[in-house]
């Protein structure tokens, strides 16, 4: 995923932090409480998130070096003789690494399952590279306030937040406790559509953003737990929100969230 800074070389998977690449698991994100990880050597992190079932050794790797100076038809080759039900890690460096292997995917005679983030995607269906998004192509209907929802909890989200807050944008922020959510998520709920009730008569976007310091249970499974019961409760609080917004933004795990109410941009 290039456009979020994520490369893979030599079967290792990286973040990129400012000029450095950083192995995954030495970075946040491999903290996550749904989906933490300990390696980031890929044929290291199938077999830790298949607990063994599948082995490190059994996993191959195509590595950069195959990719770029292998003929297509010999990249098409080498993935047509892989064994049924195998793994393989592609390495990805450039969006041109992705688009040879997709040529060679296209005409393998094997079947694949891809697990696989947006640049890869944009690759193997052909999709023309687009700007980012602004409100001039989106043409939104501002009569009514936008939804700016955050909920992730990793330290670039913070910083994403701490700077948009220091904009001096027509926001009205609104902290979202995540302990009040875990302690009596009715109450929680109604607590805040009313505060989100009065705020919005001013006009402005709402800005809703969970507490940074979030205190989960002692085990992964509490963990889990508690992380499902404050995205349940900001999925209510979408969905019984007293206004149409105009757009919907999300930054967490949490784009699923549906509202009938919203427009079709988010």
């Amino acid at each position: 995923f290039f456009e979020g800074g994520r490369y893979t070389l030599d079967g290792t998977h990286y973040v990129k932090e400012n000029k450095d690449l950083v192995p995954a698991h030495l970075t946040p994100f491999a903290k996550d409480v749904s989906f933490g990880f300990k390696k980031s050597y890929l044929p290291d992190w199938v077999e830790e998130k298949t607990e063994g079932e599948i082995r490190s050794e059994d996993v191959t790797v195509l590595d950069i070096q195959k990719i770029r100076k292998t003929s297509l038809a010999e990249l098409q080759y080498f993935l047509d003789n892989l064994k049924s039900k195998s793994v393989c890690a592609i390495d990805a460096f450039a969006h041109t690494d992705l688009e040879k292997v997709s040529l060679a995917l296209c005409q393998s005679s094997n079947k694949f399952l891809f697990r696989t983030a947006a640049s890869f995607v944009q690759c193997f269906g052909g999709i023309p590279h687009k700007e980012l998004l602004d409100a001039k192509t989106l043409k939104l209907d501002t009569s009514e306030p936008g939804l700016i929802l955050v909920g992730s909890y990793v330290p670039k989200t913070t910083t994403q937040l701490n700077y948009l807050l220091e904009q001096n944008l027509p926001l009205t922020s609104i902290e979202i406790k995540a302990q009040s959510l875990l302690k009596s998520p009715a109450d929680a709920i109604e607590k805040y559509l009313s505060i989100i009730s009065e705020q919005v008569k001013s006009g402005k976007h709402i800005l809703l953003y969970t507490s940074r310091q979030f205190v989960a249970g002692n085990t992964p499974e509490e963990q889990l737990k508690d992380s499902k019961v404050i995205a349940d409760g900001l999925v209510k609080i979408v969905r019984q929100l007293p206004f149409k917004p105009s757009f919907i933004v999300t930054k967490s795990n949490l784009n699923q969230i549906p509202s009938p109410k919203a427009n079709s941009h988010y």
